[in-house]
């Protein structure tokens, strides 16, 4: 079995052999706390036990929440984070459309969703999949939270 810690750590071995500096002050570190069970957090494999460290020596501190390839991952699962910003994200990109363009028909506002705010909604939703409570974001009633085609 490989050690991702120790493949990580040739990666920075080999790039200072080579001359490269990565960014060290940009590393992150997040550890999944799936079931933080008393007997769990003594077993061998638990990272919170781990201090990992950059090619400086300075210790990198985990995180809740980092922003990959677009995408918010959370250290509990869930996709809360990442989901509120794609909403407020569709909502902007939907107020922009409807206070720019004065054209109401069913063709403009088809062109418009399907071209500024789809893709948004839709990127990488495989991977965060959604349940139906997630949904709730989308189905604000709050006046600052909805999104109409007729306003």
């Amino acid at each position: 079995a490989v050690n991702l810690v120790d493949v990580l750590l040739e990666a920075v071995v080999s790039t200072q052999s080579t001359g490269m500096k990565l960014h060290d002050e940009k590393f992150e570190v997040l550890n999944y706390k799936l079931n933080s069970t008393r007997e769990q957090r003594f077993l061998p494999f638990n990272a919170e036990g781990y201090q990992y460290v950059d090619s400086s020596g300075n210790i990198i501190d985990p995180v809740n929440c980092v922003k990959d390839l677009g995408i918010y991952l959370c250290d509990d699962g869930s996709w809360g984070i990442n989901i509120a910003t794609i909403a407020k994200e569709a909502k902007r990109l939907a107020g922009w459309a409807l206070g720019v363009f004065k054209n109401r028909s069913k063709g403009t506002m088809l062109t418009l969703l399907k071209s500024l705010v789809r893709p948004k909604v839709e990127y990488c939703c495989p991977l965060w999949s959604v349940t139906s409570s997630d949904w709730r974001i989308f189905n604000d009633t709050s006046p600052e939270g909805s999104m109409s085609a007729t306003a």
